[in-house]
């Protein structure tokens, strides 16, 4: 049987990502949320808000395959899979515009002239490419796209993006076939809006596409609909699917009644609890936006001028890194058909301009005012705009020089080359190994306090929940105490570490209630409950478990404030990467165990502002904490294993060679 060279291009636009994918994909768990959404998915969980219920379902069913991996690799294999899709629906977007670009260009002049307007009639700009360069030069588009570093960053481990990815791509693919092929118009506006509400039940940076979606919606020729009443009759049609498939997130409290291993949010208790979860209200707070509104409303601390200030400040930081990736995406040549893609696609269609434009500048809008880590992955929506632009101008230029086509394939080349050490995970292990020396040095049955969710927390819950690694260990996330839902949760993971301090929780409980749903508090009170719950978890487990925290707790509680002070009346001692509560004045280290060799050279190999933050952390624990406390209780052959440690994972650090030779020379 002969296969179609269109359908050899959908193939290659899938097989060749999916392939630079694979070899580029993270081994196991990695930062931030990847431990915490694998855990749902594997377990047909609830994850953090805004719940992901799409994303968890698609999830678990591909754990469910039966590949040869662990289940961690295999859904950062699972990111991979989707982003391939999307480069197949790039394929088909760009061959869908290629296609009718010319006769767009006529019937925009034709529509002109129909109207009367004055002028001399020009020809189409472009010159129709034969059936075999338009697939040649979708394909090259489609590898342009699956390339760019934002997209690429996304396909090599376990998160909520590749997912959106694809269905960005989907919902665009469909509102431009509606505009261009009349036929199947209303089918295609039917699954564009199908897939924008599916899109919301996976992340809602879906809300981008709105306002390009009823702009196009529109904008469609009154010879097609009328304005009233067959368009607003099929739009509310469009509304009403939209809303059918949002209907998905009863997911949420029908699983979370089941009680799931991972039912972030308990959303079941009630309506206002689904609500909360589902709005990502606790995130809304951080936005630009909300900080303006409050400030208008009298319900900030600050004034409107130093809030203005602060979104100021978020928006010129999240410009810093929005253009500073942009070439990334484009591997800098790509910025000039970019150029070529804005002017051609003004000149022979507004519509469609304002159309690409609308989505990228509402992205915009959206992403700049959300002051995270990982704004990046927000801008895909952007910059999946700005390549549609780039593809056109590479289009223009291959009808103005023919032979140049097949030259094109430098530029995703290109892109692979100067994007593959910044994507490549494959040898990322720093928070496998990073949660390995916190738990390997925890005693039996131990308890630990800590915030560090991008470092070791949430991949330590899928290990602990998933693979069984250390079931014995107690581990509480501070901040999350702060959030009403997670009490309950740690008594149906740790009911005999959290059973005894019933009365402090529910005391506790009764003020974050109020918090949590905005009613009158007393934060004094809240905190001085919060404080007295956590002491009481530590003093009601000190004869029976070994009580630890990690140093972000030290640091913040600490002795800042004595009145507040967390595990107060405890000696904190440290001991490795954690710091141990106990009423004894010493500790003998053994840094023995520890092998920091993996771990130093995967520092070596990544980067990012995380990747320093863990590698910034390390050394806190090792120099000025293990390593000085050692020095001033006379171990100094300990001090001396600890500097070393730190300088394998920092050799470039001349302060701890000089520490060293100091220690090795007896000076």
């Amino acid at each position: 049987m002969k296969i179609s060279r269109n359908t050899i291009y959908l193939i290659l636009s899938f097989l060749i990502p999916f392939i630079i994918y694979i070899i580029t994909a993270a081994p196991d768990v990695t930062f931030t949320d990847s431990g915490e959404l694998a855990g749902a998915a594997v377990t047909l969980g609830v994850a953090h808000p805004t719940g992901y219920p799409l994303f968890t379902i698609l999830g678990f069913l591909w754990s469910l395959l039966p590949l040869p991996f662990s289940k961690i690799y295999s859904l950062n294999l699972f990111s991979g899979f989707l982003t391939s899709l999307s480069s197949l629906a790039f394929f088909i977007i760009a061959k869908t515009i290629f296609l009718h670009l010319p006769e767009l260009n006529k019937s925009e002049i034709s529509v002109t002239i129909k109207k009367g307007q004055k002028g001399k009639k020009t020809s189409s700009i472009f010159k129709k490419l034969d059936e075999n360069n338009i697939l040649l030069l979708s394909f090259i588009s489609a590898l342009f796209f699956s390339f760019a570093l934002t997209i690429w960053s996304q396909a090599v481990y376990i998160e909520v993006y590749s997912l959106q990815i694809l269905i960005i791509n989907l919902v665009i693919l469909f509102l431009i076939k509606a505009t261009f092929e009349e036929e199947n118009k209303a089918r295609y506006f039917l699954l564009s809006a199908l897939m924008l509400g599916l899109g919301f039940t996976n992340h809602m940076s879906s809300i981008m596409l709105i306002p390009a979606f009823i702009f196009i919606f529109f904008k469609q020729p009154a010879e097609t609909w009328n304005f009233t009443p067959q368009r607003l009759k099929f739009g509310l049609i469009l509304l009403i699917t939209f809303l059918l498939s949002l209907s998905l997130y009863i997911y949420l409290p029908l699983r979370s009644s089941a009680l799931p291993e991972f039912n972030w949010g308990w959303v079941h208790r009630g309506f206002d609890y689904f609500l909360y979860h589902v709005q990502g209200k606790q995130f809304q707070e951080w936005m630009g936006f909300t900080k303006i509104f409050k400030a208008m409303f009298g319900s900030s601390q600050l004034g409107m001028a130093d809030t203005m200030k602060e979104v100021t400040e978020i928006w010129n930081k999240n410009a810093e890194i929005f253009f500073r990736l942009l070439p990334g995406q484009l591997a800098w040549l790509g910025l000039i058909p970019l150029i070529f893609g804005f002017y051609i696609t003004y000149k022979i269609s507004k519509t469609f301009f304002f159309f690409l434009s609308l989505i990228i500048i509402f992205c915009i809008a959206v992403a700049f005012n959300y002051p995270i880590h990982d704004i990046d992955s927000y801008f895909s929506t952007a910059y999946i705009g700005l390549i549609i632009f780039a593809s056109i101008g590479l289009y223009w230029l291959a009808t103005k020089y023919i032979r140049i086509i097949p030259f094109l394939i430098a530029l995703p080349l290109l892109q692979l080359i100067i994007n593959f050490s910044e994507n490549d995970r494959s040898d990322d292990v720093i928070v496998k190994e990073y949660t390995h020396f916190i738990a390997n040095n925890l005693e039996p049955n131990a308890v630990i306090l800590s915030s560090q969710w991008d470092y070791w927390l949430s991949a330590f819950w899928y290990k602990q929940r998933v693979e069984g690694y250390r079931k014995d260990v107690t581990i509480i996330d501070k901040e999350l105490l702060r959030r009403t839902w997670y009490l309950p949760h740690l008594k149906m993971w740790y009911p005999k570490t959290i059973k005894p301090c019933d009365d402090a929780i529910k005391s506790y409980d009764e003020q974050l209630e109020l918090f949590e749903h905005s009613k009158p508090y007393d934060p004094r009170e809240i905190q001085a409950r919060f404080i007295n719950m956590i002491n009481c978890i530590i003093d009601k487990n000190y004869e029976s478990r070994p009580i630890y925290i990690t140093a972000d707790v030290f640091m913040s509680e600490g002795n800042q404030n004595v009145d507040n002070d967390i595990g107060k009346g405890y000696n904190k001692i440290p001991v490795g990467f954690v710091i141990k509560l106990t009423k004894d004045t010493t500790a003998q280290l053994n840094l023995g165990k520890f092998n920091v060799d993996k771990f130093a050279e995967s520092l070596r190999k990544n980067s990012g502002h995380l990747v320093d933050g863990i590698k910034t952390t390390s050394l806190y624990y090792l120099v000025d904490l293990t390593a000085n406390y050692a020095l001033r209780t006379n171990q100094n052959q300990q001090a001396l294993k600890a500097l070393k440690l730190a300088n394998k994972i920092a050799p470039e650090n001349e302060q701890i060679s000089a520490m060293i030779r100091r220690l090795e020379t007896g000076q």
